[in-house]
């Protein structure tokens, strides 16, 4: 017969207090294994909110709001192609990641359509 874990063990070998655990478990995570665990939260949460992954997460959404900040200084606004490329660029960006990233006026007002665009000759 396995010998049962107590939920505190368990919760400190992954590394979240006891409580987090009884909610987890609540939710539908196994808690008869650590490796049952660590795996079910890593496809069940979100990163953000898994411990030891949130700098990995903010890391990677700080590279991608750089990524569409470099890309905003290089663009010519009267480019409708550039224009749709950063457009694109910036969608892909998650909300909360959106409302951080810094343009110039003309930039943004290129972005959202109230500037106009000079058509190609």
């Amino acid at each position: 017969m396995a010998k049962k874990v107590s939920l505190e063990n368990l919760a400190a070998e992954i590394g979240i207090s006891a409580r987090q655990l009884r909610n987890l478990r609540k939710a539908g995570c196994p808690a008869s294994s650590a490796s049952e665990t660590r795996d079910w939260r890593a496809k069940n949460l979100h990163p953000a909110k898994t411990r030891g992954a949130e700098s990995a997460y903010v890391a990677s959404l700080q590279n991608a709001i750089s990524r569409v900040e470099s890309l905003a200084d290089e663009i010519d606004v009267r480019d409708p192609d550039q224009v749709e490329s950063l457009r694109e660029a910036f969608l892909s960006l998650p909300r909360r990641a959106q409302g951080r990233t810094r343009m110039q006026v003309p930039v943004w007002d290129a972005l959202t359509g109230l500037a106009p665009i000079a058509p190609r000759s």
